[in-house]
Order: structure tokens, then sequence, then C-alpha cells
């Protein structure tokens, strides 16, 4: 265990002025994050089918892959502070152009590809954001700045449906429209807050390798892989909570406004806890919150198998996993940022890319399992509980320091 440090609230009030931007960029810019939650019941409203609903929700993850791994090569290029503006600017006109080309009227090439475009740009500012907050954050702070900056987002995605929904009740334009309100602000948050690093970028681009050198460094680092594997895995699992849950909930016969209790209590928890949780857990090395975390969190998503007919079991799984959650998540996101300066923002990127790919993968997996066997997607989630584990182990845990050799007087 390492020794004592700050508490939370002191760590708020030292905070510097561009880590407090990002968290307020990152509130407001979430808050009309809507594209994300409401894709699906946007394209069904305007008379798409219910495929091809699904396959938008393929594309925009698909561009949420692409989009983190982008933006971690424009942050080393353009600077960071320039990559979050350029990043949230095309997301506002990416979304603002949204009503006009998710059209069933339209070619699927045309509509198709303006989704990807949304995924795209809604994940392409993350990394070098990621980036600014861990060079502006101590390095023993670094897993509670990492945490704040998820308040902040959970804060955001906890009141904007309420705020869509209500938009949608007017004009579904409006909704894409405030979408590219908020990601306008984020972006002058972002120039008028946060130092233009770009100078500093050049340099140490400068004196490093190009930068798909740098992706060469970064993916022949077999522990990095190792641990990457794992945010995977545990994402694909994390993910059935929003894909396969609320059909499994519905099979059963019960109301989704248990499915609603159950994401109330998910973003109370980590709103009202995760501060608290993230000071006591930072006390201990890094692999030892993020495999217990995560091994909790695959776990309880895994009793969903045996908890759905029961809507306190229900409330019990989802208690256990959001204490998971919070326990590895801000661990799990700060892992990158302990890189040399020269290669973090590839390793953040990388570690998004791979949080995204599964959340891309997991819906098409845990839905394709459901409809086969309801039980086999419970099943998956808890063979890759152990599988993630065990990577975690192997990609976050320290090497052994050989034996100094006793010296014989």
């Amino acid at each position: 265990m390492t020794t004592s440090s700050p508490s939370v609230f002191t760590t708020l009030k030292n905070t510097s002025t561009p880590v407090r931007a990002l968290l307020l960029g990152g509130f407001i810019n979430q808050l009309g994050f809507f594209v994300q939650a409401f894709l699906v019941v946007f394209m069904l409203a305007r008379h798409f089918s219910a495929l091809q609903a699904g396959l938008g929700v393929t594309l925009l993850g698909l561009g949420a892959v692409s989009g983190t791994l982008i933006g971690a090569t424009l942050g080393g290029k353009i600077g960071n502070r320039n990559a979050v503006i350029v990043g949230t600017l095309a997301l506002a006109a990416s979304v603002a152009s949204a009503p006009f080309l998710v059209t069933p009227g339209l070619p699927a090439g045309i509509w198709g590809a303006a989704i990807v475009l949304m995924g795209m740009f809604g994940q392409l500012f993350r990394p070098p954001a990621a980036t600014i907050l861990s060079q502006h954050m101590p390095s023993d702070q670094q897993v509670m700045g990492f945490s704040m900056y998820r308040i902040a987002i959970n804060l955001g995605a906890a009141i904007g449906p309420l705020l869509a929904t209500a938009l949608s009740q007017v004009d579904w334009s409006l909704v894409f429209w405030v979408n590219a309100a908020c990601s306008t602000a984020f972006a002058v948050i972002a120039w008028l807050a946060i130092p233009n690093d770009h100078a500093a970028q050049t340099s140490a681009a400068m004196s490093t390798h190009s930068p798909a050198q740098q992706w060469q460094q970064v993916l022949s680092d077999w522990r990095f892989l190792a641990f990457l594997g794992a945010m995977l895995l545990s994402s694909v699992v994390y993910i059935q909570v929003y894909s396969t849950l609320p059909m499994a909930i519905e099979a059963t016969g019960q109301q989704l406004a248990v499915y609603s209790t159950l994401l109330t209590i998910s973003s109370v928890m980590v709103i009202a806890l995760e501060l608290k949780i993230t000071a006591l857990v930072k006390r201990y090395p890094a692999w030892i919150p993020a495999l217990i975390g995560t091994t909790a969190l695959c776990l309880s998503v895994s009793s969903f198998g045996l908890t759905l007919a029961s809507t306190p079991g229900l409330i019990l799984s989802i208690i256990c996993m959001v204490l998971g959650l919070m326990t590895s998540g801000p661990t799990m996101f700060a892992y990158p940022a302990s890189f040399p300066m020269a290669l973090r923002g590839k390793y953040i990127g990388a570690n998004q890319a791979a949080f995204s790919a599964g959340n891309a993968l997991g819906p098409l997996v845990g839905v394709s399992l459901f409809k086969a066997e309801p039980t086999l997607v419970w099943v998956m989630c808890l063979v890759l509980t152990a599988a993630s584990a065990l990577l975690i182990f192997v990609g976050m845990r320290p090497k052994a320091q050989p034996a100094t050799p006793a010296v014989s007087v």
C-alpha cells in the first residue's frame, strides 16, 4: 500500500485551470451527446427498419474505434488542445447535419457514412483530452483526475436523456442541433482555457519517431497488449447491461420500468460514490483495484442470468456491478497515462479504441447468443470474467525485480 494522499476535496480545490476546463467541457459535451443513446429511437421514428437501426448502431461503434486512433495520432501532430477543438467542432458539424442526411429516402451509403462520421468525431477528441488531463495532474493524482472526469461525464449523461426526450417531443432536429451547440461550447472552452501545446508536441515529435513508428512501439509492448485484451473483453461484458439486459428483462414479462430503475441506481451510485471509492483504491498498486474491480463487474453482469426473475435480485446485481465499475474504471482509464509522454497519447488512444471496439462488438455477440439460447450470453460473460482477470494479472502486475546477490566479505 502507498502512503496517504490528499483528500478528494483537496484535490478538487488544487486542480489547475486546464483540468477544470476539461471537467466543464466534458460535462457540457456529454449533456448534449444524444446521438449515442437516441440513434436507434431517431432512426425508427424516421421509419428506418429495425435491421437498419441496428446497422446504424454498429456503424456508430466502428466510427468510434477509428476516431480514438485518429485522435491519438492527431494530438501528436497538431497538439492535444488543437485536436480537442478540431474534434468537437467536427462533431458539432456532423450531428447538425444528421437530420438532413440520416433519412431512409437517401442511399444507404450516404446515411451510413453520416453515422460513421458522427461516431468517429464523437470519440476523436477523447484521447487528446485524456492526454491533457494527464499532463496537468500530478502523477500520484492521475487516478483521481480521471475519476473526476468520469464523474463530470456521468453527470451530463444522467441529465442529458431528460433534455433529449423533451426536445424530441417538439422536433427531432432540435435533439441534434442542441448536441451540436454543446460540442461547440466545449471547443470554445478548450480554446479559451487550455494552453496551446502544439510547440511542445512538435518538439517531442522531432526527438522521437514518426507516428507509425510510435504505434509500432505501442503494439510491440506485449504486456500492454494483454491489458488491451482485458479492456476489450471486459467492455464486451459491460455493454450487455445496455444491449442484452433490457431484452432479457422484457422477455421475463417484467415492465421496462424495472430496467429504468436499474439505470437510475447506477447513475446515482457513480455520482455519489465514485470519488470516495477512488480515494481509497488509489492507495494500492494499479493492478489490484483493476483486477478486483473488473472481476466484480464481470461476475455481476453474468449473475443477471440468475437474478432476472427477481427485481430485488436485479437490483443487487446492478449494485455489485457498479461497485466493481467504480473500483476498476478510473484505474483502467488512467493506467495508459503512466507511460512516457512521447508515446502517452498513443497508449491512451489504443486503450480507448479497445474499449470502443468492445462496445461495438458486444451488442452483436450478446444479442445473437441471447436469440439462440438466452442463458448463453451470461455464460459467455462468466468465461470472459476469467479471461479478463488473467490478462490484467499478466499485463498490469509489476515485473518481479531480480534479487540482489549477496556480497561476501
